[in-house]
């Protein structure tokens, strides 16, 4: 190992040392394989074969099969494979089990089920452990037919399937949305004493949340509790996204309560979604008692945190907080985006215009010259919907993605809006009214 960290080429350290224990012609191997030399540690590994009257194990074949697996070469796993069958090594569970899981994470399925096939015709006895890759690339897949009809075949054969079997088979009904198979197996592994683990309870609960089965999702919830999981990020995002679609703010606050705000490993997400039920109902005191409990305990806010408090002040027409949110997010080094921006146009340009003070505002964004993004998170977008002038923009900007051979910026998307406002308001108006065109034609360059 020491001439590995030294530079050496590993082949030539092959050369210069006559004898090596297994543990160091496995450790070049390893090393070979992690730095992604498959040619090199194939040259290794026959180098080791070659050496006088020595003659590898199947175990050592199987496990570079699994290196070979982990690189997605499965033709040379098959050489391989049939080379020790030529040295007069006979298979058994082991190498075949190395051979299928390098076909499945290559995605071969058909080669996969061919050696399933020849196992069956050699007499071979299967465990599960020899069909979980198999198992898993279906699921992976969406082969539900071949998964469900690997499943029963576990069963006929007197192969039980193992815990992992039924993590993989219950996550992929669950995405598919097959709940009453679903839970026909959360039953049979409840009467085996097995206890659902974090990967198949969050998928349980996503599936619910994206069909909107708020009751199913919610009871599966009380289960984590029950068997204290740690709920994970996209867990919380798929339930807050279900109580926010039927405008259940307040689940979304207990919810929020109930997984603890001082946890570590969500960020902000778990603060923005407390601020988000507050905001979508527009309980304004709520709004700025959490952007203060934020402080209080030294939680950062990022630009969704801000973009929340903007649309909020935005669609109450209250000037003064909005323009206290840009100050706070311009002292705080956070760049506005295109909900940033679109909050101001609409909370000045709707109803009584004020065009002088919205110019003001845009000025002090710095985001005249600036290609438009959006930044915010789209669980706002669930609860507050799309304003005006994002919503034009970005049917603007997909439409035509290079305006006169020009990038978008946010001064030329202004003066398009801006424009179609001035049409918008002729149009429905004929006698004379100059309006948002004449204040477009004025601020063009914008």
């Amino acid at each position: 190992m020491n001439l590995l960290l030294q530079g050496k080429n590993p082949l030539e350290i092959l050369d210069l040392l006559q004898t090596l224990s297994s543990a160091e012609y496995w450790t070049i191997i390893e090393y070979l394989a992690a730095e992604n030399r498959i040619g090199e540690a194939l040259q290794a590994f026959a180098h080791w074969r070659q050496m006088k009257d020595y003659k590898p194990p199947e175990k050592y074949f199987a496990k570079f099969m699994r290196i070979l697996g982990a690189a997605k070469r499965p033709d040379i796993s098959q050489l391989l494979f049939n080379e020790m069958i030529s040295m007069g090594l006979q298979p058994s569970l082991l190498s075949y089990t190395a051979l299928i899981d390098c076909y499945a994470e290559a995605g071969c399925l058909d080669y996969a089920e061919e050696l399933v096939r020849k196992m069956r015709k050699d007499c071979i006895i299967f465990n599960a452990a020899a069909l979980n890759s198999l198992m898993l690339a279906y699921s992976k897949l969406g082969k539900l037919d071949h998964m469900n009809r690997l499943f029963n075949n576990m069963k006929r054969w007197g192969c039980s399937p193992d815990y992992r079997t039924f993590r993989w088979v219950i996550v992929a009904y669950a995405k598919a949305g097959l709940f009453r198979r679903m839970e026909l197996l959360w039953r049979e592994m409840d009467n085996n004493g097995w206890k659902l683990d974090s990967i198949m309870i969050s998928a349980i609960i996503q599936s619910y949340a994206a069909n909107g089965l708020v009751k199913d999702m919610h009871d599966s919830y009380l289960r984590i509790k029950e068997y204290r999981l740690l709920v994970n990020k996209p867990t919380i995002r798929a339930m807050a996204s279900a109580y926010i679609r039927i405008s259940k703010f307040y689940q979304v606050r207990l919810l929020v309560k109930d997984l603890d705000l001082m946890r570590k490993d969500t960020g902000t997400l778990l603060w923005n979604l407390l601020l988000l039920a507050f905001a979508a109902n527009f309980q304004v005191k709520n709004v700025q008692r959490t952007m203060l409990g934020m402080e209080k305990v030294g939680q950062t806010c990022d630009l969704t945190t801000y973009n929340i408090c903007a649309l909020c002040y935005a669609r109450m027409k209250m000037f003064w907080e909005l323009h206290a949110v840009l100050v706070r997010m311009r002292r705080a080094g956070i760049t506005p985006d295109l909900v940033t921006f679109g909050a101001v146009v609409d909370c000045y340009i709707s109803g009584r215009e004020r065009f002088q003070k919205m110019f003001k505002e845009l000025d002090e964004l710095g985001l005249k010259e600036c290609c438009p993004e959006v930044g915010t998170d789209p669980l706002v977008f669930e609860a507050f919907g799309k304003g005006d002038f994002q919503t034009s923009s970005e049917t603007l900007m997909q439409a035509n993605p290079q305006p006169y051979g020009r990038r978008w910026t946010y001064g030329l998307l202004l003066s398009f809006y801006l424009k179609k406002r001035g049409a918008t308001r002729n149009s429905q108006n004929s006698a004379g009214n100059q309006g948002s065109r004449f204040v477009a034609k004025m601020f063009v360059p914008y």
